[in-house]
């Protein structure tokens, strides 16, 4: 949730909009515990991905959640820790 959230903050939503709508909701950084950022099948958390996608995910919902994919010049600078 967190990294869709940090690297997709300008997609299009389908919400009414108000002025604080205007204000930009980019992350200056982002922290990353143990982040899903991918919903591949080969390499997802199951578990994760069908509490997020549902048990029968279409492809484009797959390549739109796997953040990976979603990264550009604008993504807040990150901070990933795995261990």
């Amino acid at each position: 949730m967190a990294s869709t959230l940090g690297i997709q903050f300008d997609k299009p939503n389908n919400f009414k909009e108000s002025d604080l709508d205007l204000v930009s909701v980019r992350p200056d950084f982002m922290i990353l515990m143990y982040p899903v950022v991918t919903t591949k099948e080969d390499f997802t958390h199951k578990e994760s991905r069908n509490s997020l996608l549902g048990p029968k995910p279409k492809n484009k919902l797959i390549t739109q959640f796997s953040n990976e994919l979603q990264v550009t010049k604008n993504t807040p600078p990150t901070f990933i820790v795995h261990a």
